[in-house]
């Protein structure tokens, strides 16, 4: 497993890089201290997991997403030194799939690589799903609705997919956490608000009266058309 860390704090990436020889020996790590040369990384070494640091001396965690995302799919996670949900949901709509908070717990967070790594479709795993007006292809991680094609996030095509497969009923945050990282953990349904709220602003004429995501108060979510 290839780890791409982009992360200017010389500390964190010794804490990553320690974490990561440890409880993951096998798997490498490159490092850039720099947001542009982080994107070229991206280009060069093609990582299978992507580490951001949304603070970057040269230019914002967000502009390397957003760089990133014009040529790759490879799951980013955000380091992120604060919980602000705005933060969080634009690093979503550019492209992140998962965000820790600094300082982080090395196990907590070398479990969320893994479910990242783990978690890639591959070409054999394929759908094609439609219900109503969208049809999702989950490889491709694209939807194709009233002619557009609309790309999502690793965690949105998750998320559509199991809401799709078991229209009409419930989807628990227990089991969309469970297939988007492998397990629950703190915080995790809020993380998941923040997918759905951006799922819906990609699906939904209306977000503030979704046709499609319908919400399960303290349970889930649940699909209609």
């Amino acid at each position: 497993m290839k780890l791409l860390v982009i992360e200017d704090d010389k500390g964190i990436v010794e804490a990553l890089s320690f974490t990561f020889q440890v409880g993951w020996p096998e798997s490498a790590l490159v490092v850039s201290y720099k947001g542009r040369d982080g994107v070229a990384l991206v280009q060069k070494e093609r990582p299978d997991v992507i580490i951001i640091d949304l603070g970057l001396p040269d230019i914002s965690g967000f502009d390397v997403i957003r760089a990133v995302r014009e040529f790759s799919l490879a799951p980013i996670l955000v380091l992120t030194v604060n919980l602000e949900e705005t933060d969080v949901a634009r690093a979503f709509s550019l492209g992140a799939d998962d965000y820790v908070v600094k300082p982080f717990r090395p196990l907590e967070l070398m479990a969320r690589v893994r479910s990242l790594k783990n978690r890639l479709l591959k070409p054999r795993d394929e759908q094609t799903l439609t219900i109503g007006d969208i049809t999702l292809e989950t490889f491709k991680r694209v939807i194709h609705k009233d002619g557009q094609i609309i790309h999502l996030t690793n965690a949105e095509c998750i998320i559509l997919k199991e809401l799709i497969i078991n229209s009409p009923n419930v989807v628990s945050n227990t089991r969309l956490a469970d297939e988007i990282w492998g397990c629950e953990y703190s915080g995790a349904t809020d993380s998941i608000k923040v997918h759905v709220n951006h799922l819906r602003q990609k699906i939904e004429d209306v977000t503030s009266s979704p046709r499609y995501i319908k919400t399960a108060s303290g349970i889930g979510y649940f699909m209609t058309v």
